[in-house]
């Protein structure tokens, strides 16, 4: 009798191993699991503390660009091909333009650069501090002035401008470090 109670004794040994195992490694890959997630939930946190703590410390919740998106920095990079005869015509509508564009508040730069190679070819660019001072900009007589003077002066029609949007706030260096 006791060679068969031991030889059960075993079975019922062999079978609580096997499921102590299985448990053991269904444990490990759940704390793997629930460890990927958290890290995952960390990072997320900390990115939005971190966006709105640069906005909260810098700037006031009306200039923030997190949570005010036309507070956004508008930079334009607008390539415009001249027809040979009108460079000079249009490089001296553009110096009147200039002179008055930088005058407003929200403009931050407003250059031209003529291309070294192709002496028809340039770049208008601008940057302004936030939308609406660049819609401001548009509706200004200066601007109308410039487009009527500028009108026909283009090769062809202006090709894709380049515009970024871009929260300057965010790209400041921290007063704490």
């Amino acid at each position: 009798m006791s060679f068969v109670f031991f030889l059960q004794w075993h079975k019922i040994c062999k079978h609580i191993l096997f499921y102590d195992q299985l448990i053991l490694s269904l444990l490990t890959n759940y704390i793997h699991l629930m460890y990927f997630v958290m890290k995952q939930i960390v990072c997320i946190i900390v990115c939005v503390v971190t966006i709105f703590t640069a906005c909260e410390s810098k700037l006031s919740e009306d200039t923030c660009c997190v949570l005010n998106k036309d507070s956004v920095e508008i930079i334009m990079n607008i390539p415009v091909k001249i027809k040979p005869e009108y460079v000079s015509i249009y490089k001296a509508a553009f110096d009147k333009c200039q002179a008055e564009s930088l005058k407003e508040e929200a403009c931050l730069a407003y250059e031209l650069f003529q291309s070294y190679k192709d002496s028809t070819e340039f770049h208008l660019f601008e940057r302004w501090a936030n939308k609406p001072g660049h819609l401001a900009h548009m509706e200004t007589e200066h601007v109308k002035i410039y487009f009527q003077e500028i009108q026909g002066t283009q090769e062809r029609a202006r090709t894709s401008r380049l515009e970024t949007y871009v929260c300057p706030m965010l790209n400041e260096p921290s007063s704490t470090q």
